[in-house]
């Protein structure tokens, strides 16, 4: 069994480094903001329901076919 001590400091770190992964995420949408002259709020909206937040998300746009279902082509 952990100790109190062990215990705290497991759970601060973890805090801290959640904390942390926010923070990047925010500065990077407020760059973007900035940049491109665009709400950061609208961005970080865009980027929750196109990749869920996932920095490694692919799209994949194609029927059963493989054919690209967009007419943006």
């Amino acid at each position: 069994m952990r100790s109190p001590k062990v215990k705290f400091l497991t759970i601060f770190t973890f805090c801290i480094f959640i904390t942390k992964m926010s923070f990047a995420s925010n500065s990077c949408s407020n760059e973007a903001g900035t940049m491109f002259r665009i709400e950061p709020n609208l961005i970080k909206a865009i980027a929750l329901v196109e990749s869920n937040l996932k920095k490694d998300s692919i799209g994949k746009n194609r029927d059963k076919n493989n054919n690209i279902k967009s007419l943006d082509y």
